[in-house]
């Protein structure tokens, strides 16, 4: 956080920081700091043996045990090591899309595509942007409830169309082409809002929260809550890993935001936790993945503010990994960029 900024709450900024209230494409590190956000980084898990991948046990309902999370092995079909070779190396945004699906919609797979285009981003009632993302969701179990939708959240996001999306929306009318003034304004506004870390672009929490407020809608019944939202993002020519977002939205801190002019009072953002996932050996990268996000949010630590930045997590195991074929069957195949409606 810059110093002597002090987080304030959403009112005071509509008041007195009218400049700050841009399109998402254009949030940078001093709208993170006004509103007390930040990222933290966690290390990245450290596998050992043959990484048998493991995951939270749950009750026969299909709920979580309230005192603790179990661990138990997960098979797996084989994985094709070539879905995650092109997911790390291609440059298409289409094909990593394409690569990523297969690794995470396979025959049994505890995880569903819920929507192909993701949900806007909500501000003071309006839907203000749509980030180009998917969502997944958990799969239900037959006898969960079909309101129940209070699972955490899953999107995937390719840095690429952060980077394109930004520079078509500097771009003046009929392109800048060879008028150097023109090219000069651009290329400085393009700087402005181009952070120093990719890897901690403000605009991955438009994202987060985007997740977190179609979770706030989907509830049966409105009560407060506690949402986690999860964000894969990869980006070309990042070969080595892809990362994973985690973020905690409070649905007082969601009110806040849908109708900021009555956020008189300061209420906490969440820390941005942020974790390495390394694509090779590519033959495990499937269940190095899965197991990631099997587990339950905040798995790591009670709470981020309290965790030292680059916590370890060692996940030993000597047992062999056993694969076999699930028992239900997909729906449908489907290809990268086909929308199948605005789901909100």
């Amino acid at each position: 956080m810059q110093p002597g900024l002090e987080p304030q709450p959403l009112a005071s900024l509509m008041r007195y920081h009218r400049e700050l209230f841009v399109d998402p494409l254009f949030w940078t590190s001093r709208h993170l700091d006004l509103v007390g956000c930040r990222f933290k980084w966690l290390k990245q898990t450290e596998y050992t043996g043959d990484n048998t991948v493991m995951h939270q046990a749950q009750n026969k309902d299909g709920t979580h045990k309230s005192s603790d999370f179990d661990q138990e092995p997960v098979r797996l079909p084989t994985s094709d090591p070539s879905d995650a070779r092109r997911l790390a190396r291609a440059s298409a945004p289409t094909m990593k899309l394409i690569c990523l699906y297969s690794i995470l919609e396979y025959e049994g797979s505890a995880f569903e595509v819920l929507c192909e285009s993701g949900p806007k981003f909500y501000f003071a009632g309006q839907g203000i942007h749509r980030p180009k993302y998917p969502v997944f969701r958990r799969r239900k179990k037959d006898n969960q409830p079909s309101d129940d939708d209070t699972q955490s959240l899953l999107g995937y996001f390719d840095y690429s169309n952060l980077f394109y999306g930004r520079k078509e929306r500097l771009q003046p009318m009929g392109g800048i082409h060879n008028n150097a003034p023109v090219v000069r304004i651009f290329e400085k506004r393009l700087a402005q809002i181009t952070p120093a870390n990719w890897k901690e672009d403000p605009y991955l929490v438009c994202i987060l929260l985007s997740i977190a407020q179609l979770q706030e809608r989907s509830l049966a019944t409105k009560k407060p809550t506690t949402h986690t939202s999860r964000l894969l993002v990869a980006k070309w020519p990042e070969y080595e890993f892809i990362y994973l977002y985690e973020a905690q939205f409070t649905s007082e801190l969601l009110e806040a935001i849908e109708n900021p002019k009555n956020a008189t009072t300061y209420i906490k953002w969440p820390i941005i936790t942020v974790k390495k996932i390394r694509f090779e050996p590519y033959d495990t990268f499937r269940e190095r993945l899965v197991d990631e996000l099997l587990r339950p949010p905040n798995l790591d630590c009670e709470s981020a503010s309290n965790l030292k930045d680059g916590t370890d997590r060692i996940v030993t195991s000597s047992a062999k990994r056993q694969h076999e074929e699930g028992d239900e069957p997909r729906t449908r195949r489907r290809k990268a960029g086909m929308n199948s409606g605005n789901r909100d």
